[in-house]
């Protein structure tokens, strides 16, 4: 142990060892060696708070969401139809739906699919009124009785 005298009016004797604790009188001070830990703690915890943040944001992204409806049938040509529909975007992000309208008949073997790209990017809460034209099988549009679509 390593004394260091200071005069004695003072009342004060300071010592210094390996641990870090000092004599004020006859009291003993500890002094903490905790502050770096403390300190890489909170550096650690800022970087996981940022890094879930950032990986949040990539994963959690706002994504384009649609709801469509058949709005009316029409016959076009004895072998297709023209079908009116209605597409909203009911999500967070804008984006153009990709669709898909199935037409029925009253036979199997009238019927008709068609699959296409609305052309046009909806922003969120905004909605597109128009119309495809689909082939019917066997010559059948005029026994085409319903449709359905569904876009996303």
């Amino acid at each position: 142990m390593l004394g260091l005298r200071l005069p004695k009016h003072l009342g004060i004797s300071a010592m210094q060892n390996n641990s870090d604790s000092s004599q004020v009188g006859n009291q003993s001070i500890r002094h903490s060696n905790k502050a770096p830990y403390v300190a890489a703690v909170i550096a650690i915890i800022v970087i996981l708070v940022i890094s879930l943040t950032l990986v949040s944001r990539i994963l959690f992204k706002p994504t384009a969401a649609f709801r469509a409806h058949v709005t009316q049938i029409a016959v076009e040509s004895s072998g297709s139809i023209v079908v009116g529909y209605n597409v909203s975007n009911t999500g967070k992000a804008s984006g153009s739906p990709l669709c898909t309208i199935n037409a029925i008949g009253s036979k199997p073997a009238y019927a008709g699919v068609d699959e296409f790209l609305v052309p046009t990017s909806l922003a969120p809460g905004s909605a597109l009124n128009s119309t495809v034209q689909i082939s019917v099988s066997n010559s059948g549009a005029k026994f085409i009785t319903g449709a359905s679509i569904g876009c996303s």
